[in-house]
């Protein structure tokens, strides 16, 4: 089957060519440099931009593969992850199933669809003949007269959305950062609607872990396995299963631990952590405890390398807020405390910690 390359804002007006080529999804939001470097290595027939429709007589064709999906190369150059029709059926399948999805319910996508946990709930939908609409990360606001019956975002998409007034919603899926424990009782209680957070993978095409839809939701967790494997060694998780791009067990990046009940806690990313003095610190960890205890907090965001520093949004007592820091650090005095009026999300609604340190540091 020959490649056909998404590289536009709007995918899904090209998602039914899933059905004659192997579809690599790339976002377009990438710097210059990135796009270019997948699209060097993508070999695709076909390219559809912002900018028009190019063929390329040297594409090649690639034998049992419906999709490629692409890291953002944050860590080094991204890198394509393949994958069969069967293991996007089996994903798909497993979204549907996981989260009941039916032909009554509406779904209106802000995660991106170049992202895998935009993609897959958008393809469970379509599937099952659910009404689907896309609205852009900077058209929040418009979401609650489109009257959707769930939402999936990260947690600083959720905290604003968390504003706004909801009339049917079933349940809200959080996703690509831990999940403050405060937006749980927020919307459970306001909107009678449960956060179900959850973990995913580019690898993994997708969701490997979740909190139950109608079983035991344990706030603070990821909850359980989602048709992977586990391995947790000195709080490293790797995860293998049957739609990995690979067959060995593959790390995470994150460090975690399993609570009580056998569910997964993530402790925060390896890259992400700040060590002082042998002490480490996960800036989501701080984030929360934070979030939690701080009013008039609207946001906030940790990063460092070897230093604690800290912007964050709203209007909260500043006293409070540094005490808090220091009881939370272990007494450690964070070196930047900044308001800002927005603090930097990547495409996906995640915290931009990477340019937060090349803004501050």
């Amino acid at each position: 089957m020959k490649r056909l390359l998404l590289c536009t804002t709007h995918p899904e007006k090209y998602l039914h060519y899933l059905d004659t080529y192997s579809l690599v999804m790339i976002s377009p939001k990438l710097d210059y440099k990135r796009k270019q470097d997948l699209i060097a290595q993508s070999n695709c027939s076909i390219f559809i931009t912002d900018d028009g429709i190019y063929d390329n007589s040297e594409g090649l064709e690639y034998d049992n593969e419906a999709l490629v999906m692409s890291t953002s190369g944050t860590d080094g150059l991204p890198k394509f992850h393949c994958f069969t029709r069967a293991q996007l059926d089996l994903k798909i399948e497993s979204i549907i199933k996981w989260f009941d999805i039916t032909s009554k319910d509406h779904y209106v996508s802000v995660m991106p669809l170049w992202h895998v946990a935009g993609l897959g709930i958008y393809l469970a939908c379509l599937k099952v003949g659910a009404k689907v609409s896309v609205v852009d990360i900077q058209n929040l606001k418009k979401i609650p007269e489109m009257d959707p019956s769930f939402l999936v975002g990260s947690p600083s998409v959720l905290r604003v959305l968390s504003n706004f007034n909801w009339k049917n919603l079933r349940f809200v899926r959080s996703t690509t950062e831990p999940l403050p424990i405060d937006l749980y009782w927020h919307f459970l209680n306001r909107f009678q609607a449960p956060i179900i957070e959850n973990h995913g993978m580019t690898e993994a095409l997708g969701i490997c872990l979740s909190n139950p839809l109608y079983g035991e939701q344990r706030p603070g967790t990821v909850g359980l396995p989602v048709d992977v494997e586990i391995n947790l060694t000195n709080n490293v998780l790797s995860l293998k299963g049957p739609t990995f791009s690979v067959s060995d067990w593959v790390d995470t990046g994150d460090l975690a631990e399993y609570d009580e009940k056998g569910y997964v806690r993530i402790l925060g990313r390896k890259k992400e952590m700040i060590i002082i003095k042998g002490n480490k610190f996960f800036p989501s960890l701080i984030e929360n405890q934070v979030l939690e205890t701080v009013p008039g907090i609207k946001n906030i965001a940790v990063f460092g390398d070897d230093t604690i520093n800290v912007v964050y949004e709203g209007d909260p007592d500043r006293t409070l807020l540094i005490n808090t820091l220091r009881m939370v650090c272990q007494n450690y005095k964070p070196k930047n405390v900044l308001q800002v009026d927005s603090i930097p999300l990547s495409d996906n609604g995640k915290i931009s910690r990477s340019l937060l340190k090349k803004i501050y540091l």
